[in-house]
């Protein structure tokens, strides 16, 4: 397996990650019983969907560079 295809896998399972759990954060800070739980996971949706969609475009834009050979992995 290249190195395009490992930078492809992690992409895609950050991206696979933060969409489960801001997912779960969603639901239980709209369906969650208890007033803290839903302000809680509010917290943890803002958090995840700010600092995930700023990396994750950090890493769109390395693997773009990557591509066109501009930006190298190591060696």
């Amino acid at each position: 397996m290249g190195q395009g295809a490992m930078v492809a896998i992690l992409l895609m399972a950050y991206a696979a990650f933060v969409l489960v759990l801001s997912t779960m954060a969603g639901c239980v800070a709209i369906f969650g019983d208890d007033a803290q739980r839903r302000d809680s996971a509010y917290r943890v949706l803002k958090f995840v969907l700010s600092t995930g969609t700023g990396a994750g475009g950090v890493a769109a834009v390395a693997a773009h560079l990557y591509q066109s050979g501009i930006f190298e992995l190591g060696g």
